[in-house]
Formats: structure tokens, sequence, C-alpha cells
């Protein structure tokens, strides 16, 4: 017991926590009339008042804490707590009694109670002053130079103490991943007896709070409880902000606070991705709903920065370009690099490629850097072989398949770009030329696409059209409707206007492509990259045309089997058909209908010597027939 002045002042736990502060847990008979004034001495010189800033404890916390003592039972019990230099402690506090008149009792509170009883006292004080006392801890830590990974040890057992004794129960966290520089993607689950919550928000230690939309996005996990899923927009964690709560607010204004804690950021960004996708299930009853308000601002997160600070590609070139190509052929590796011995083997065989002074130029871009010495080896021995000139552009990373046609699409040199998957074989020789004619010669020809085959001769594509997706409301699946017949079976006999065509095979005028942005790399890793693209030139004022008079064998997605197993693969094209759809959600069924490009766009915009080259391409590259002689054969 100690006593300070006339009013009675008891003392239940005053202690110090070094690098924390002074915490003060006690009683005063006369609080009921009004805190006295007692001040405590502190080291600047400038006395604090002990009253002033203090939480005042229930009566059922009061008699908990104080059990049968007297002083608790007629006065108010308080808590109040001192940051880190903010009192004098020399064992205990210097304490002074101010009454009328100008007098001044000082008196001497002694250190008391068990440091382990601090934890139960936390636990009954109000929640709001606790977080205040929390705060008030980590912002007396960060005037130090304290980061998130230099808090004082005795400062983190505390904020430790203070998270489990807020937190409550009625749910579970699962899953916390941090986005860096952008918020925290928060899964777990809710009680299923319990009602819906009135308001949610993630509440951290420091005090700040993030509110939450409602309802929280289902995710169709959690078992016998109602999953959810959800993004919280907390920017890049603060110092002192590593544990936080779910806090969900009853209607009637009962509140549950359940625990989690920041992790680290993934080492990569495609282990957050494939993290972020991990939680759209198939029990999920919206994936567009939880795509967009939960899983999307990670992934598209984790994304930018596989694509940030793109560096300059380099190149080794094999033989003598063509002076003057009219056509770039470009063709991304990824995995397969053995595709390349394959299509040059094909392409050597074809008049158009070896002509003197062919009109094609062979790019292509590796997309797979582990693989950048066995690819500089395969290629010099391939083009020992076969003589044939070819570029290999590489950027050292991982770009994607929009990325990696990007940047070779930079360096292309021809009037007009035709993008080739690296597993497309061509069929017959001169097809590259019966593709440039047709493009200049079909009305409003924006995008062409052909008829691929599979190795057995049955229909891969002959156009593509969407379908509604039956496991993403709202999207639409790209849609091959002839695949696996026989090509006797392809509703087109002639060139013919499509929705869309697939990009293994897709031929542009340069000029047009970099105008509509090129393939957009908005998509992760592969997949609606050439239908965004059909759909960008169509919203433009051009049509997208597919031709059954030129075809090629297509042994379909042998490189795009290399990023997963099945289900994380099928994740990330719900994923991207997702975002396909939210896009052109307005303008797919215009292009499904056949309407007319809309007005506005179209070959107006085309630079003119643009289209001239374009022509003069078509003529080259057709006209080309003889075989030219060996280029130099040597890399440089």
């Amino acid at each position: 017991m100690n006593d300070a002045g006339a009013a009675p002042l008891h003392f239940i736990f005053l202690r110090h926590v070094p690098e924390v502060g002074v915490f003060a847990c006690g009683a005063c008979g006369a609080a009921e009339r009004g805190w006295p004034p007692v001040t405590v001495a502190t080291p600047a010189g400038e006395p604090a008042e002990l009253f002033a800033g203090a939480a005042r404890l229930s009566r059922d916390a009061a008699r908990e804490v104080f059990a049968q003592s007297p002083v608790a039972a007629r006065g108010a019990a308080f808590l109040r707590f001192f940051p880190e230099p903010a009192a004098a402690w020399n064992g205990g506090l210097q304490l002074t009694r101010h009454g009328p008149g100008g007098r001044a009792e000082t008196h001497f509170a002694a250190a008391t109670g068990h440091p382990a009883e601090l934890g139960r006292i936390l636990a009954l004080a109000p929640a709001d002053e606790m977080l205040r006392i929390a705060a008030a801890a980590v912002a007396a830590a960060r005037r130090d130079g304290a980061d998130d990974a230099g808090l004082p040890r005795p400062l983190e057992r505390f904020l430790r103490l203070v998270h489990k004794a807020l937190s409550t129960g009625g749910g579970q966290i699962d899953t916390v991943l941090r986005v860096p520089g952008r918020g925290m993607l928060i899964a777990g689950a809710l009680e299923a007896e319990d009602e819906p919550p009135a308001a949610a928000a993630l509440l951290a230690l420091s005090g700040r709070r993030v509110a939450l939309a409602l309802p929280l996005p289902a995710s169709g996990a959690g078992g016998a409880g109602r999953g959810f899923a959800v993004f919280g927009e907390t920017g890049e964690p603060r110092s002192g902000e590593r544990r936080w709560w779910l806090e969900l607010t009853a209607a009637k204004g009962e509140k549950r606070r359940l625990p989690l804690l920041c992790p680290e950021a993934p080492p990569k960004p495609d282990a957050g991705i494939e993290a972020a996708l991990a939680l759209a299930t198939q029990q999920a009853p919206d994936l567009g709903e939880l795509f967009a308000r939960a899983i999307s601002p990670a992934v598209d997160r984790f994304w930018e920065e596989t694509r940030r600070n793109r560096p300059p590609a380099g190149e080794i070139l094999y033989g003598e370009p063509p002076a003057a190509p009219q056509v770039s052929l470009i063709v991304p590796l990824y995995g397969r690099i053995d595709f390349l011995h394959h299509q040059i083997a094909r392409f050597s065989n074809d008049p158009e490629f070896r002509a003197p002074g062919s009109a094609i130029e062979i790019v292509y871009v590796l997309d797979d850097p582990p693989l950048e010495a066995p690819l500089r080896e395969l290629a010099r021995r391939v083009h020992e072989i076969y003589g044939l000139s070819f570029r290999v552009l590489s950027a050292g990373r991982h770009l994607g398949y929009s990325g990696a046609n990007n940047l070779a699409a930079e360096a292309a040199r021809g009037a007009l770009l035709l993008l080739l998957n690296s597993d497309v074989l061509p069929r017959r020789p001169r097809w590259v030329g019966a593709l440039a004619k047709a493009y200049r010669t079909l009305e409003r020809c924006g995008v062409l696409g052909c008829r691929l085959l599979f190795e057995d001769g049955s229909i891969e594509h002959a156009g593509m059209t969407f379908k509604p997706s039956p496991e993403v409301r709202g999207a639409w699946t790209n849609e091959h409707p002839d695949k696996g017949l026989p090509p006797a079976f392809d509703p087109h006999r002639e060139p013919a206007r499509v929705a869309a065509v697939t990009g293994a095979c897709l031929l542009i005028d340069r000029a047009l492509y970099r105008r509509l942005g090129g393939l957009s790399e908005e998509y992760v890793l592969g997949d609606f990259e050439d239908s965004d693209l059909c759909l960008k030139a169509y919203a433009e004022g051009w049509a997208t045309w597919y031709t059954p008079e030129v075809e090629l064998y297509h042994l379909e997605r042998q490189s795009i089997r290399q990023t997963g197993d099945a289900d994380k693969r099928h994740r990330l094209v719900l994923y991207n058909m997702w975002k396909h759809a939210r896009k052109w959600q307005a303008l797919i069924p215009r292009a499904l209908d056949g309407e007319s490009p809309p007005s506005g766009g179209g070959r107006a915009r085309t630079p003119r010597r643009s289209a001239r080259r374009g022509r003069a391409g078509a003529e080259a590259v057709s006209a080309a027939s003889a075989p030219s002689e060996s280029a130099s054969g040597r890399p440089r």
C-alpha cells in the first residue's frame, strides 16, 4: 500500500519493462469524486500527470485484479502506461500529490507485483486502451530508430502479450500472404452459425485500422465454417506492425478479433502468384468475386514485380541477316529449345526462306534464362548444318509469352510480324508468302490466322470463338469450335472473318501491332493474349480473318506444360479468363454476332508507307523461289 496525500492510492502492479516503459496498475479511493491531482517525476524534469492518460478498469475487472482489497472496493481501478522514457524510474516512481493552496506532498512508490501478472492485467483492460498503450510503446521505439526487424525484445514480448490478450475466438486465419508495397491477402473461416459481420477491418497493434468492404468474399474453404478470402490495402507494414487482427463487428456492436501475423514476403514473385491462386478452389461460389476482391490485387502486384526493370536484350546473329526483310517471323522459346532445330530444318527446305535477298527474317527470343548456354550451342550447330540465317534474343530473365513477343517485335525490321509458336511446323513451303498476300488483300484485315493441324491431320485451329465459362460467372472461354475434326469438316472453304485467332500463328502489320500496344502483358505467363489482341484490333476498326488456304502442324502446348502441374495451370487459366472477360465483356457479344468493326479506326490511321511496304513485302515473299548460297555460317 502506498499513499499519496489524503487520497488512498494502492498499486497492485508497478513495474518497469526495459525499452518499453512503466506500467502502473492500481486503485484510487477518491476517484469516484474525481481523479486527484497526482504527478510523476520524469527524466526531462516536467512532471507528468498520473491519471491524465490512465485507462479505467471496469468493476468486474477491478474485483478480479484486486481480489478483496478495500481500496478497490471503495475507489476506481486504473492502468497507466508511461512509454520509455516518459517517467523517471529508480526502482519505483516519485509521486507528488498537489493539494489546496499550493501544498504538495511527495511520496515514493516502490516496484510491486510479479512481472508474470502483466499479461493477466492486460487481458482485463479495455481493448481500446490496450491498443493505445501498444501504439505508444511502438511510437517510443520508433523514435529510437527501430525498424521491423529491430524492435527491442522486451517490446516484442509485450506486443505478443497484448496480441494474445485481445484476441478472441469465433473463427480462424489459415493464410496470410504479404504483398510488397500493397497489403496482405488473408484467408480463413468463420464459424458457420455466426451471423455475417456488420463491419470488418484489419487492426494493427500500432493502432492503425484498415476498413474492409462487406461481404467478405467466400473462398469455399473452411470445412464446417464459412470460408473467406480478402485483400487488405495496408501498404507496406510499418515498424511494429507485424501483429494484426481481423476485427469483425456484429450488428449489436460485439467485436471479434482473429489474430494474424504479417509474414515476410515470398522470396520470389512466382511463389506469391502460386500461393494467391491456390485460394481459387472449385468450391468457391463466385470465383469472379474472389478474384476481384482478394486474389487479383496480390497476383497483379507479384506479376508486376516479375516485369519490373526489363533489361536490354542481348542478341546473337547466326549468318547474314536479310538486307530488307518484309516479314519478321518471331518465335519465343521456353523449355523445349529443341524445337528450334525442327523448325529450322523445315524452313531450310522452303524456297521463300533460302532465296537470294530473302524477305523473311527469323527472330527467336529465349524466355527461359537457365537454358541460354545450351541454346547458344544448339543454335550454332543448327546454323552450321542448315546454313539458314536467324537471330536469337535474350533478356536474361523470364518475361512470359507476351513479354517475349513484344521484346522481339521491338527489334523486328519487317513491315509484317508473324508470331509463331515454337511447336508449329509448316506442312508445305511458301506458306509465309501466302499469308502475307492474304493479309493485304482481305478487307480491313488487322489480324490473320490460318488452319493448324494436329499430328494426325485433324483440325487444331480453324479460328476461335468465345463461349460462356461454366466455372467463372460472366467470363468467356476461348473456344476452338472445329477442334479434332477432319479438315473436310471445316465450315470455312475460303478466308472468313472470325471473332479471334490463336497466337500460335498470327500475322499483323508491325505499325498496327505497336499502336495497339502489342500483346498485353497483364495476363500471367500465357493465355488470352491472342484473343485480347484481336479484340483490341476490332475495337480500332480492324477485322480478324482466318484462312484455310495455309496449313501448319501445331503440336499444341508443348512448352506451356513446363509451367507446373495441371491444377496450378488450370487456376492460372481461370484467372486470365476472368481478366479477359472483365476487359472485353461489352465487346465480345458484338464480335460473336459478326458485327462490322467499330468505325473510326481502320486503315485510315495506318501510315501509308507501312501499307506500301506490306504489299511489296507480300509480293517479295511470294516471288521468292530459288535457294541461296550458304551464308557465312559464323555467329557474331
